[in-house]
């Protein structure tokens, strides 16, 4: 059976078109998914620089650019994509001058002038046997006329909410036995995944057949390190996740939001230290301890090494490893590093403020004090981002299990 893939850059062309020329595609596009043959419903140009260019009639005027599968032993022989909508002579002369080819190093799919660079390579190279195999976020395959009708009605948003099939796989994996890490470099559909298996695993939970009771009453809790990325994923989510009860199930907090929330629920609203504050704190910590290190150096030494660690003596500072900090330290130098930490918590504790890293921390302790995690999953977007305390606090607030954690990262980040 046939599939029409969209690409990505016709989404956008097609939010700027006329809504009578939209009207006109929405019905072309039905028309090729409910043909028998739909190769047979596409024209074939009078000149084409690639063979497997076709036009789909849309009006008289209007026509739509697809590109048709290759040889019959191609994987993706049944498979044809969408790529823009033009006016018929504009249709034409595209076809006459543009080749398609995969560029298999970034796995998108690209589009060549040929005409207009045939004095820098006259002879273009053929292009691969699979099209699509290795496009990884240019194309979105349309399963149906119901997610044709959600991608134009949202072309810009929606976008961002579709699979490749190889993340499908991922996303709708019936179980994992434990926590489970999806990795990749940037745009390689890492947080499109990540918003799937949110709604598969909130599907589930609002389903009184097959969640139990307690399930049911606990949410899902989708993170990230941000304000801003936190606000863009319940964004994409809405657009995903159309049942309400469903999208209740999913709260959408970045870290430093919800250890602040614990923490204001168990002693009142903590008060956040202020950054320019902080590093006049550790100032003169540093001065009075007589440690030789900038403040920037000192307050990274206390987040990235005693607060990483949750180091709580002397002692296991004095003799913990130091990995990635660059700059060694003597004994006689970590000792003198530790009194001013101890100087700059205590400062903060009299004026009673924390940092967010404090905050996870103690948010961390009560949620292991209470034994009773908050959430059923949690499902972590820009993983590479959080700290080691913030890390604690997730494990705490998530109870080990199927399906605890799903995590998405770029390892290569951080």
């Amino acid at each position: 059976m046939a599939r029409l893939a969209i690409a990505k850059g016709f989404l956008g062309e097609y939010a700027k078109l006329d809504q009578d020329v939209q009207r006109a595609v929405d019905a072309a596009i039905a028309t090729f998914a409910g043909h028998p043959h739909p190769g047979q419903h596409l024209e074939k140009p009078r000149h084409s620089r690639d063979d497997r260019i076709r036009l789909m009639p849309v009006d008289s005027r209007w026509r739509g650019v697809v590109l048709a599968p290759g040889a019959a032993t191609d994987p993706n022989r049944d498979t044809y994509c969408l790529v823009t909508i033009l006016p018929q002579d504009q249709a034409n002369d595209y076809a006459a001058r543009r080749r398609f080819s995969v560029n298999r190093a970034l796995g998108v799919l690209e589009v060549r002038d040929e005409e207009a660079i045939q004095n820098l390579r006259p002879t273009a190279q053929p292009a691969g046997k699979r099209l699509f195999a290795d496009v990884s976020d240019q194309v979105t395959f349309v399963s149906g006329q119901e997610e044709l009708r959600l991608i134009l009605a949202h072309p810009f948003a929606a976008w961002r909410t579709f699979l490749h099939p190889s993340q499908r796989d991922i996303a709708y994996q019936a179980s994992y036995a434990g926590p489970a890490q999806v990795t990749g470099g940037p745009g390689t559909g890492k947080t499109v995944t990540v918003l799937h298996r949110a709604a598969l695993l909130a599907e589930r939970a609002a389903d009184p057949e097959r969640a139990a009771d307690t399930e049911r009453a606990q949410p899902l809790l989708l993170t990230t390190f941000n304000g801003n990325l936190a606000h863009a994923l319940a964004a994409q989510l809405d657009l995903l996740v159309r049942d309400v009860h469903v999208r209740q199930k999913i709260e959408v907090l970045n870290v430093d939001r919800l250890a602040y929330r614990i923490v204001r629920q168990a002693r009142g609203t903590p008060v956040i230290a202020d950054e320019r504050e902080l590093r006049d704190r550790w100032a003169r910590a540093a001065a009075e301890a007589g440690l030789d290190v900038t403040p920037a150096f000192g307050k990274n030494e206390w987040e990235q090494v005693i607060l990483a660690q949750d180091l709580r003596t002397e002692q296991a500072y004095l003799t913990c490893l130091r990995t990635g900090r660059g700059r060694p330290l003597t004994k006689a130098q970590r000792g003198l590093v530790w009194r001013a930490a101890q100087q700059v918590t205590a400062e903060l504790a009299a004026a009673r403020q924390s940092t967010h890293l404090q905050l996870a921390d103690e948010a961390s302790q009560l949620l292991r004090q209470a034994g009773a995690p908050r959430y059923r999953h949690i499902l972590v977007d820009e993983a590479q981002d959080l700290h080691p305390s913030q890390w604690r606090l997730l494990r705490a607030a998530v109870a080990p299990g199927p399906d605890d954690l799903f995590i998405a990262a770029d390892p290569h980040q951080r």
